[in-house]
């Protein structure tokens, strides 16, 4: 049952693609099919009250048929346009000729509404592989597609091909949407390390770091580099030094041991997110190779607005340290410094309370001798009179 109002759209949208594709692989007659269309059309309008408009596609199917003359051309092999009334009903067709064994027609209605992708799997499922891979290589710009079309010729048994389709895919200049191309950059990696092509994985390691800057994929990239690795770790260093944003900066000048870069970096960096615990990391790295360091890392701290975190950081750097008499009194002086009161100045009064105490009344010094100097010796008492001996 559906939980909520997307739930139910795509609910609906599943049952209506369904309905229609039941529809054109079934062999209705006219009559039945007007019948069905006055029910299901029926259904849409008590629907259309809550919004979802699933079953319109069924009630095209139901208008439509196969008998479109248009289509009828198209599916021969002859050149047509196909009305907009089609548009929607495309990708339905595609899969019921499919289902249906009917793949002459289906190659010749994917090339026509120009569905690239769907005409190079059907050749690939037709065994005509050299031909799908021309195709792909010259009309798919979408790295999603490629993608797609890779693993389905792995899966057929067609490693070499699926590689270098692959590999092709990330040098074509007009392929869109970046973040796919990593996803593939990272499939032809793992897929050329399975397969012991080095150097194919290599590049495939080098464009999705390219793509993502990500330390997973620099990671990825020193597993299969071992050998020459120092080549290579230059190489991407040097595309992560030219990368204006990189949220995992910090962490691989760190993983290579460049603690000073990666305090400069924590300074200047325009990252948005950088993870806490890599800040901790810079902190503890930096300790231990330049105590001075660390007052680095707490601009890098305070520049994320992380006042919080960073006082917990150097207490607890503290704490770690407090047998280091040398170190510990640097470490308390990077504490989060609080404003003093200025000398002279007295406390608010509190509301509702009393104010600050009166000064104190300064009280006479003990003896009968207060005001005489210091040093000066002290009369003896007075001899008792007459009437006080009495």
């Amino acid at each position: 049952m559906a939980e909520t109002d997307e739930d139910m759209y795509l609910l609906f949208e599943d049952l209506g693609r369904m309905i229609a594709e039941a529809v054109l692989m079934g062999d209705l007659s006219e009559d039945e099919r007007d019948d069905l269309f006055e029910t299901v059309e029926g259904w849409q309008v008590e629907l259309s009250e809550y919004g979802p408009e699933g079953l319109a596609i069924t009630i095209a199917a139901l208008a439509a048929g196969w008998e479109v003359p248009a289509l009828t051309a198209v599916l021969s092999g002859k050149t047509a346009s196909l009305p907009e009334s089609e548009t929607d009903l495309v990708a339905v067709r595609l899969r019921v000729l499919a289902a249906s064994g009917r793949t002459d027609e289906y190659l010749n209605l994917a090339r026509a509404v120009g569905d690239d992708a769907a005409y190079a799997g059907m050749l690939v499922r037709l065994g005509r592989i050299d031909e799908a891979v021309a195709h792909a290589a010259t009309h798919l710009t979408d790295p999603g597609d490629v993608l797609d079309l890779a693993r389905h010729l792995r899966e057929a048994g067609h490693p070499d091909h699926a590689l270098d389709l692959a590999r092709s895919g990330l040098h074509r200049p007009d392929l869109t949407e970046s973040g796919v191309t990593a996803v593939l950059a990272r499939w032809l990696r793992d897929e050329a390390a399975a397969l012991k092509r080095r150097d194919l994985a290599l590049e495939g390691a080098r464009a999705a770091f390219v793509e993502s800057h990500a330390l997973d994929d620099y990671t990825a990239a020193r597993t299969i580099g071992r050998k020459g690795w120092d080549r290579v770790r230059d190489d991407l260093l040097t595309i992560l030094a030219e990368a204006d944003v990189a949220d995992d900066r910090i962490a691989i000048l760190l993983e290579e041991g460049l603690v000073g870069d990666a305090m400069k970096a924590a300074e200047v960096s325009r990252e948005d997110h950088v993870d806490e615990a890599v800040l901790h990391r810079l902190a503890e790295e930096a300790l231990k190779r330049n105590p001075a360091w660390v007052a680095h890392a707490k601009r890098a701290y305070l520049a994320r607005g992380q006042r919080a975190e960073w006082a917990a950081r150097i207490e607890a750097l503290i704490t770690e340290n407090k047998r280091r008499h040398s170190l510990r009194p640097k470490l308390e002086a990077l504490r989060e410094s609080t404003p003093r009161r200025r000398r002279g100045v007295l406390p608010a009064r509190r509301r509702g309370g009393r104010g600050p105490p009166a000064p104190r009344a300064r009280s006479p010094a003990r003896g009968a001798g207060c005001g005489r100097r210091a040093g000066s010796r002290s009369r003896p008492p007075a001899p008792p009179t007459t009437s006080d001996a009495r």
